[in-house]
């Protein structure tokens, strides 16, 4: 018995996305969350090779997010973008543009949420409600109880709803990281002013 690529968690049906998914990842802020939410778009790399995965952020962690080996796009966003109305209709028309497969929320406010949304993604997975803020919940196809204490793990859990076998990961331990492209971002941003 094979067993499908995708589960819709609310509807129990297997979705076929084919080889090649195009995936927004809504974790707009923080650049700590942003570096702690790249083990996402790893697995998804890892499971699909030829997946598109843009990345949509509000902060300085556009320049880092751009440096990410599976990260094929990022997308800036405007402090304040959900006041500006008209920012606003640019913002969907330019993600519809895109026609997403699925839309992955490990934020869970309801600005990320509501750009999951605004994107038109026909899957949009994010937490449910106990672990979201704002209301953001009533925005996905599909909700997650996140189970671990770890940041990292509980993200990766979002995944589990795509039918993925997570990693064991140990996140007590020390990550290694390849630092040697820190010096651009630093100058191509303002945190050296």
């Amino acid at each position: 018995m094979v067993r499908p690529t995708w589960i819709d968690e609310r509807k129990r049906t297997p979705i076929d996305l084919g080889p090649s998914p195009r995936i927004l990842i809504t974790r707009l802020s923080a650049i700590g969350d942003c570096i702690l939410t790249w083990p996402v778009a790893t697995l998804i790399k890892k499971h699909w090779p030829k997946s598109h995965i843009t990345w949509i952020v509000d902060c300085v962690a556009g320049s880092l997010l751009e440096k990410h080996p599976c990260v094929d796009e990022v997308i800036r966003l405007k402090k304040g973008f959900l006041l500006r109305p008209l920012e606003l209709l640019s913002i969907r028309k330019n993600l519809r543009s895109r026609h997403f497969d699925l839309a992955i929320d490990p934020q869970g406010l309801a600005k990320s949420a509501a750009l999951a949304w605004l994107s038109g993604a026909p899957r949009r997975f994010g937490f449910h409600a106990c672990l979201t803020r704002e209301g953001a919940s009533w925005f996905y196809t599909a909700k997650r109880h996140g189970l671990s204490q770890h940041l990292v793990e509980r993200q990766l859990e979002l995944l589990e709803m795509c039918n993925f076998e997570l990693p064991g990961i140990d996140v007590s331990g020390h990550m290694t990281v390849d630092f040697g492209w820190r010096d651009d971002m630093i100058d191509s941003t303002a945190i050296n002013q």
